[in-house]
């Protein structure tokens, strides 16, 4: 019964250790591939493909499309495109930096900010009216010209979705981690010295 414990106890402390989180380094190495940014991050020891993208803040998903895998095997000296995920700075000294959201128009913008449409494409000459607007595209707004009350009120609606979006995020982050907790194997030349 007392070697039963031992064996138990030992097993136990083993899996502890082996669960200790392993820390990533996070590169610094970018590059640019079809008008999007990436890191370029190499696969070290004990690194798992779980442990990378919650260093990065980016879905497990996103990254096995990204690199062509099928499953959540890595092998030391593996390069991964990691996407760049950078906090979108929205107001400067000069203009307030609008993302583009679904169904907005220079037009309905011209309107909600209460700033004429020649101020708006005088700014912005990369843009035409003639021509939609994709969602995401941003469009810089004078400081001066706009309704300080309709930008403060954007700001903190803009304030609350990144909130929400980073929240929910964390939990899904939480929920893959629970889930997955023992199914993401460590890089494969790892094991060396153990078997």
């Amino acid at each position: 019964m007392v070697r039963f414990i031992l064996v138990f106890l030992l097993l136990g402390l083993t899996g502890y250790v082996g669960a200790q989180e392993i820390k990533i380094e996070k590169s610094t190495e970018k590059i640019v591939y079809q008008g999007k940014s990436y890191y370029l991050h190499t696969v070290k020891a004990k690194e798992t493909l779980f442990s990378i993208c919650k260093a990065y803040g980016v879905s497990v998903d996103e990254v096995k499309i990204l690199n062509d895998k099928s499953d959540n095997a890595l092998s030391i000296g593996d390069v991964l495109r990691i996407p760049v995920v950078e906090p979108f700075k929205s107001i400067d000294d000069k203009f307030y930096y609008h993302r583009m959201k679904p169904k907005e128009t220079l037009y309905s913008l011209s309107r909600k900010f209460n700033i004429k449409m020649k101020r708006i494409l005088k700014d912005n000459p990369e843009y035409d009216v003639s021509r939609p607007i994709a969602e995401g595209a941003v469009v810089k707004l004078a400081l001066r010209q706009i309704d300080r009350n309709v930008l403060e009120a954007e700001l903190r609606w803009e304030k609350r979705q990144a909130k929400e979006v980073q929240q929910a995020r964390r939990e899904e982050m939480e929920k893959y981690e629970k889930s997955h907790s023992n199914t993401f194997p460590p890089a494969r030349d790892s094991l060396e010295g153990m078997v």
